[in-house]
């Protein structure tokens, strides 16, 4: 009896055992990797992304995923997300956690954070393309883009941008007002 007891227990403690490593070597290293400063500062944002996609693909999506996603993601990540989302799209009690910023950021639209309103969305948006959604997006700001921007409709952009260093989404920092004189002399000419 003793024998089978321990022939159990090894077969248990074996299977444990593949089961870790399987989650540290295939899940849970990968998405590590992108999270150690040395590795971050010795890569492209192109190679970032590429291995955050991978981690999110192996079914990793943690709480920070979602600014990268809605940073980098395209129309084909709205849909993944829309896939994937359930219930609140906030942290809590939803999946994908924040997917609602990563849609915010990806169309240029807000719905709140709930799934059902983004899923509304998505069923009368999904046949356009990502560059319509942040077009509507600042029509609906009330600033009319076109596709591409003319040149006077640059300068407004650049002003939305604001100053990055005091995230003031109404001061244009020094650094933007000579490129935006530039731009604007040049729009007048031509």
């Amino acid at each position: 009896m003793g024998a089978l007891h321990a022939r159990i227990s090894g077969s248990l403690l074996l299977g444990v055992g593949i089961l870790v490593a399987y989650w540290w070597c295939y899940k849970l290293a990968p998405s590590r990797r992108v999270l150690d400063p040395q590795w971050f500062t010795s890569h492209s944002q192109q190679e970032f992304w590429n291995e955050e996609q991978k981690s999110i693909h192996r079914g990793i999506w943690f709480h920070d995923e979602a600014w990268d996603v809605g940073m980098y993601g395209d129309k084909s990540w709205a849909e993944w997300i829309m896939d994937h989302s359930r219930g609140s799209m906030g942290c809590l009690g939803g999946r994908p956690c924040h997917g609602a910023l990563a849609m915010r950021y990806i169309s240029n639209q807000d719905v709140g954070d709930q799934a059902d309103a983004w899923h509304a969305w998505w069923k009368k948006n999904r046949s356009k393309s990502q560059e319509e959604w942040i077009v509507d997006g600042f029509k609906w700001r009330g600033f009319m883009i076109d596709i591409p921007p003319a040149r006077k409709q640059v300068v407004i952009l650049l002003e939305l941008l604001g100053n990055m260093e005091t995230n003031k989404a109404t001061v244009i920092s020094n650094e933007l007002k000579s490129l935006l004189s530039k731009i604007t002399a040049t729009a007048r000419v031509g």
